[in-house]
């Protein structure tokens, strides 16, 4: 008799136990913001190599340096921003590249 209430308490402790959520492993944190990161590096590649395609077809403009500084720090803000969201911290140093 008392082992079989013992067993039906098991069940039901069992049973409560496995009604709580599962904790979320340090692991898949990193795994899934890595993910983002590289998804959001892949959109900003992709820009870039569109960029590159639609200059090739316009073989005859040149660039000027103003032009050429004002693209870079389009791009710089947002690899720069990329960095920033992915680490979850802020640099402690100035990127001025």
């Amino acid at each position: 008799m008392i082992n079989s209430l013992l067993v039906i308490i098991g069940f039901a402790a069992a049973f409560i136990i496995s009604l709580f959520p599962k904790p979320t492993s340090a692991r898949k944190i990193v795994r899934l913001r890595a993910a983002k990161i590289i998804d959001s590096l892949s959109d900003l590649y992709m820009d870039e190599l569109k960029g590159f395609l639609q200059e090739s077809k316009n073989d005859n403009h040149t660039f000027d340096d103003n032009e050429l500084e004002a693209r870079a720090g389009i791009y710089r803000t947002k690899i720069l921003g990329l960095v920033v969201s992915g680490s979850g911290v802020l640099l402690p140093f100035d990127l001025n590249l």
